[in-house]
């Protein structure tokens, strides 16, 4: 099945997507940039544990205030930030937070709670100013590697004094940072051209054109487009999910069911093979045309 899949598409190469271009499973699978290299390559190199890294403080500070919060403190993952910003706030017995059943940190953190994460998407999506956004919370976790596409990192941000517990709370469960500046300089530059410099939002733009295709075929979607997920309603098609992934990977497009994740470096030719793949399952569906035959067909995707 991996021969579907870009197979001239570079794999390991610093600027380029790779098969993330085809990848709509997750923002997780974004690739670094040559820049983010750069910066690694030019970055201080002094120890963070003893807050003496001048492009690691740099970057706290930088966030902290884009945030409207005081401090910020880099973390390796949003697990790891998520699981330090909560044992900070627990102050005493029960040592316990109330989430629902369907709560990331329930099902895909092994069961530790949660800080407020998500906030990049949301502004993006018209949710406010990032301060806007954060003023009501008192900590926030915000990734660098998902949809930024850094190779590593997350941060967390809020008080003086709570960052100062977390900074101890980091230590104790082994996130202390020495020469964070490889990891703290490349997210930077994920920020600042992503975030800041728009990339998110054509991801969005992007996730509303792969809708547009989807309903006007036919197909249903289970909840409107927001921000860059689109989720259809496979169901709805009379397609079991493993046979619309099957579909999906013999166009050249890698899925996990009817969740698309459209981070920013899904590309143009991505999107021409998903109106490929909803004109086999929607339009020539209809007509009657065998779904094996129906992909030998042509379409085109403004």
């Amino acid at each position: 099945m991996a021969s579907h899949l870009a197979p001239s598409t570079p794999q390991n190469a610093w600027s380029s997507p790779g098969p993330a271009a085809f990848d709509f499973r997750s923002d997780t699978i974004t690739s670094p940039t040559t820049n983010m290299l750069n910066a690694i390559a030019a970055t201080t190199l002094l120890d963070d544990v003893f807050v003496e890294d001048p492009t690691t403080n740099d970057l706290e500070a930088f966030v902290a205030e884009m945030t409207g919060k005081e401090a910020g403190l880099l973390v390796t993952s949003g697990t790891m930030g998520n699981q330090v910003a909560l044992r900070s706030h627990l102050g005493g017995p029960p040592h316990s937070v109330l989430c629902d059943e369907r709560a990331h940190i329930l099902v895909w953190e092994a069961g530790g709670a949660a800080s407020l994460c998500g906030a990049l998407e949301a502004v993006v999506a018209g949710a406010g100013d990032l301060k806007e956004y954060c003023k009501s919370f008192d900590s926030i976790s915000l990734c660098f590697s998902k949809g930024l596409g850094a190779p590593i990192g997350s941060i967390i941000v809020g008080t003086k004094p709570f960052i100062k517990r977390s900074r101890w709370i980091r230590k104790m469960i082994g996130g202390g940072l020495r020469q964070a500046g490889v990891i703290s300089a490349a997210a930077r530059i994920a920020v600042e051209e992503t975030f800041l410099g728009g990339k998110l939002k054509q991801s969005h733009d992007n996730a509303k054109t792969i809708a547009k295709i989807w309903t006007d075929a036919g197909g249903k979607l289970q909840l409107p487009v927001e921000t860059n997920m689109v989720w259809l309603d496979i169901e709805a098609t009379g397609l079991e999910v493993k046979d619309f992934v099957a579909m999906a990977a013999d166009r050249g497009l890698r899925t996990i069911g009817g969740r698309l994740v459209v981070h920013y470096q899904i590309s143009k030719e991505a999107i021409e093979k998903f109106g490929v793949l909803t004109r086999d399952i929607l339009i020539e569906k209809k007509r009657g045309v065998d779904k094996g035959q129906a992909g030998k067909l042509m379409i085109e995707v403004e």
